[in-house]
């Protein structure tokens, strides 16, 4: 079965019975923050923002306590 790391972590919560493996990684999904394209100072602290909480470990704390797994390198848009 394909599905995503949500829906496969609520199938084995409901049956802890059922035996269920990671095979391989299909694709990551990221996830993605979009501001107005004039509004530079917006921009500017959401930039702030994540950084601050990359450094300090922040995000790879939600990933671990709300998909159950460490966060993927996180990547510059293009």
């Amino acid at each position: 079965m394909e599905t995503g790391n949500f829906t496969a972590r609520e199938l084995a919560r409901q049956s802890p019975d059922t035996e269920c493996a990671l095979k391989f990684v299909l694709c990551q999904d990221p996830f993605h923050i979009g501001v107005p394209r004039h509004d530079p100072d917006l921009l500017q602290w959401v930039n702030t923002f994540v950084d601050c909480h990359k450094l300090v470990g922040a995000f790879n704390e939600l990933s671990k306590r709300w998909i159950g797994e460490e966060l993927p390198e996180l990547q510059e848009a293009p």
